[in-house]
């Protein structure tokens, strides 16, 4: 069983598209297994879903994909709800059902599940599908980050560097993506590093004024950066962040 839910983790919808080969060689195995039992649980067709989901271990079937989270849905699996629910809200699989959706991901999210608790204050905070409401969504990115869910942290953190609905606070942003970089969020290391330049230049007006330590510590953040950033545009700036922390610490 530990097996089992070990690579089960491999199948889950926050992970990236392109696994490393020996990883989808072992998600293949899984979700070929999963097919071929004649019974499932419902943690076992959630996994089985995602694998048809995501085309990672199986060929993408959406509507199979659907099916399989409706069914363990009903067997009272809190994360199949909102996974279904998100395929409603977009129409992927089958007929698109806003309402229906955002109605299964509020059950799922006040069942406990926190990547519902996400998806549903990512909907809220966007306000397209749904009304925009942001202090209930930073209320329910604030339950899944306390979690430590990587992306409701990232999100909290934008809200707060945002002041979107609430007043700004840099630290509380900061702190959030912090939590989202421990997470993977690899994308938070940029975020970090521009928060705390500009702690380095909203402090000093002169060059002996500025704080060493906290200019390190934007200067680490953006050559991890310039290192892991998932997109080429993400390490242009952190390096350039780099560059110019860099002239400036050779300066003092």
């Amino acid at each position: 069983m530990l097996i089992l839910i070990g690579l089960a983790a491999l199948a889950q919808t926050t992970l990236p598209s392109r696994l490393p080969p020996e990883q989808l060689e072992r998600l293949r195995a899984l979700c070929t297994a999963l097919e071929a039992r004649p019974e499932r649980n419902a943690e076992e067709l959630q996994t089985l879903a995602t694998c048809y989901f995501r085309g990672d271990g199986l060929p993408q079937d959406l509507p199979r994909a659907r099916r399989l989270y409706a069914q363990a849905a009903e067997l009272g699996y809190a994360k199949a709800g909102c996974a279904l629910g998100n395929m409603m809200i977009s129409g992927r699989g089958g007929p698109r059902d806003v309402a229906a959706g955002l109605a299964l991901c509020r059950s799922a999210a006040e069942a406990g599940d926190a990547d519902a608790q996400t998806d549903l204050g990512g909907y809220l905070l966007a306000g397209v599908v749904t009304p925009k409401d942001s202090a209930e969504a930073r209320r329910w990115l604030t339950i899944a980050a306390r979690q430590r869910h990587a992306n409701a942290a990232f999100l909290l953190g934008q809200v707060y560097w945002n002041g979107d609905g609430t007043p700004k606070d840099r630290a509380e942003a900061s702190r959030w993506w912090r939590v989202a970089h421990e997470g993977g969020r690899a994308d938070a290391a940029l975020l970090l590093g521009r928060e705390a330049m500009s702690r380095v230049m909203r402090r000093a007006t002169r060059p002996e004024e500025i704080d060493r330590i906290v200019l390190a510590e934007a200067l680490r953040w953006f050559e991890i950066a310039a290192e892991t950033d998932p997109s080429e545009g993400g390490r242009a700036q952190a390096r350039e962040g780099a560059d110019i922390l860099r002239r400036l610490q050779s300066a003092l």
